[in-house]
């Protein structure tokens, strides 16, 4: 099985400034990451930075910077919803989800963003 918890958690980090990867978010400097706790309530700050990053010119950042603040961004909402749950999800790849639980992955069919799933034990999936 294919659990990619560990990753999540790093980009998650990132995304806060607890960890750094090679490369950052886009124009980190609108992200306000002392409010970034990990609660529902810190979800304002995310929002607040995708819609300054929306209206944000292309050519303050790069492709990879780009990519990051949509990968990092994920995490941690995923991860938000992760530590504030009752449930035990996990970060699961697609194909690691069908192993595991044929039954939803066919309720959640593959696309081509379809990489990596949040999954509890009953099958709920995000």
């Amino acid at each position: 099985m294919a659990d990619v918890s560990d990753d999540f958690v790093e980009w998650a980090d990132a995304f806060t400034g607890q960890a750094s990867l090679r490369t950052d978010v886009a124009i980190a400097n609108l992200l306000e990451r002392e409010k970034l706790d990990y609660s529902v309530e810190s979800l304002r700050a995310v929002d607040s930075y995708l819609q300054r990053l929306h209206l944000a010119d292309e050519s303050q950042f790069t492709d990879d910077e780009y990519g990051n603040a949509v990968l990092m961004t994920a995490a941690y909402f995923g991860e938000v919803i992760r530590r504030n749950s009752k449930s035990q999800y996990r970060w699961l790849t697609y194909d690691g989800l069908g192993a595991l639980l044929p039954e939803v992955s066919q309720r959640v069919p593959a696309k081509e963003t379809t990489k990596w799933v949040l999954c509890e034990p009953k099958g709920s999936v995000f």
